[in-house]
C-alpha cells in the first residue's frame, strides 16, 4: 500500500509518496466500501498519514485540483472515521 511507503523512514521524505496517495484517494467513489475491505494495520496507517503527512493543508494535495483535493480529503476522512 502507498501509505507505508509514505510512512517508511526511507522513503517518507520524498514528496512523490504523499502525492501518490492523494492522487489514489481522490479516486475512490465509494470510501466506506472501501474502507470495509481494508485491514486494521491499513487504517491504522491511513490514520498516521491523516494526522502527519496528509494532513489537510498538506503539499501533497496540491498537486491535485480543488475538486480532487476535495474528494480525496472527504475519502481519507470518511475511512479513517468509519
Amino acid at each position: 500500500m502507498k501509505a507505508a511507503a509514505a510512512l517508511d523512514p526511507r522513503t517518507a521524505g520524498h514528496p512523490r509518496r504523499g502525492q501518490d496517495v492523494a492522487f489514489l484517494l481522490a479516486c475512490i467513489d465509494e470510501p466506506i466500501a472501501v474502507a470495509d475491505e481494508l485491514s486494521t494495520v491499513d487504517l491504522q496507517l491511513l490514520r498516521q498519514l491523516a494526522s502527519g503527512p496528509l494532513i489537510e493543508k498538506s503539499r501533497a494535495w496540491l498537486v491535485l485540483d480543488e475538486d480532487d483535493r476535495r474528494r480525496g480529503q472527504a475519502a481519507l476522512d470518511l475511512m479513517i472515521n468509519t
